[in-house]
């Protein structure tokens, strides 16, 4: 977290050099010039080469050491090996997965020697490299939200603090950071970048003083992300299909969110969706979501607002790759085309 993107004339040089050395790929620079990063893999292996992170003290250095130790846990939770390898592309390290997936003694050892000896010797290196890499990128965005703690907020807010100080100081005293932190979870769930803290603190800054709950407040943050959203689904399209609800299912949903709410719940626990119901509607939008794709277009679901918070959990766990979109979450700019309406 406090390493820096290598720019690009640094990332081609570092990719150049470690491809002759039959290494490969991926380019990290650190805070420090002394070292020269790199990341690698092989399916199912992930390799982050050793970073060099300056060491901070007091408050810094338990943020750091608090951050460490979840990342470290991430790693060692993984379902994918990671490997980090020294300048000199020995293994400096590794968790549980890669031990197991390589076998035998690895700490200290040669990557090259690894490579030639656990794989075939005709091995494309730099495609393996790059399919590992898209692999572990697509697990960290998936988990992104479970890496996010207090510490990384307050240090968003710091970077927020320096080109916006009076929004970074005045934010906490109307949203409490607990439900900052929330929000920008939220965000990250539904892999919806949050780069943009100015506008998202400026949303929060609106709307904190009238609802501290962290469901409203991530609507309203999406509504103002709106184009970052569209632009991250969909690209540059002008036209995007989407799948609707069958008009009496929506109404149906509508009315037990409407009940329960009048039951007092919760608003992220609103409603649940009865049982056979629920199965007919996963079916139906498994079905339609997979015609989306063999016709190259993204599997959106576009719902009422009230509903998208309990359609989007329902989505992330059973159907994979749908997004679910509300109504206001459209840009002015962009037309809606109805590819599909699906029922219970």
């Amino acid at each position: 977290m406090n390493s820096n993107i290598a720019t690009q004339d640094e990332s081609l040089a570092t990719n150049a050099k470690l491809h002759r050395e039959g290494i490969l790929t991926h380019a990290i620079q650190s805070q420090s010039s002394s070292s020269e990063p790199s990341e690698s893999c092989t399916d199912g292996i992930s390799f982050v080469s050793e970073v060099e992170i300056p060491l901070a003290e007091g408050e810094d250095a338990e943020r750091e050491r608090s951050a460490s130790q979840r990342l470290e846990k991430v790693l060692q939770l993984l379902p994918v090996g990671v490997v980090m390898l020294d300048s000199r592309g020995q293994v400096s390290d590794c968790n549980p997965a890669a031990a197991e997936l390589l076998g035998g003694q690895l700490k200290g050892a040669s990557w090259r020697e690894i490579i030639n000896d656990k794989f075939h010797p005709r091995l494309d290196y730099v495609q393996l490299g790059l399919t590992g890499y898209t692999h572990l990128n697509h697990i960290l965005q998936n988990h992104a939200h479970e890496i996010l703690g207090h510490e990384e907020v307050q240090q968003l807010l710091t970077l927020l603090a320096q080109h916006s100080p009076k929004l970074a100081e005045e934010l906490p005293e109307i949203v409490n950071t607990n439900i900052v932190l929330k929000v920008l979870q939220n965000l990250l769930s539904e892999q919806v970048p949050i780069r943009d803290m100015r506008t998202i603190a400026e949303t929060l800054a609106a709307h904190g003083g009238k609802s501290q709950d962290s469901v409203a407040l991530t609507a309203a943050v999406r509504m103002a992300l709106n184009r970052v959203i569209a632009q991250s689904i969909y690209g540059d399209r002008a036209e995007l299909p989407v799948i609707t609800l069958d008009t009496d299912l929506e109404q149906i949903l509508l009315k037990s969110l409407q009940q329960s709410a009048l039951s007092g719940a919760e608003q992220e626990d609103n409603m649940t969706i009865e049982p056979k119901l629920a199965e007919s509607l996963q079916r139906s939008l498994v079905d339609t979501a997979q015609k989306q794709e063999v016709a190259g277009d993204p599997a959106v679901l576009l719902v009422a607002a009230p509903l998208r918070p309990m359609l989007s959990r329902f989505a992330r766990y059973t159907i994979e790759g749908l997004k679910v979109l509300s109504y206001q979450e459209i840009p002015d700019n962009k037309q809606v085309t109805i590819v599909a309406s699906v029922g219970g």
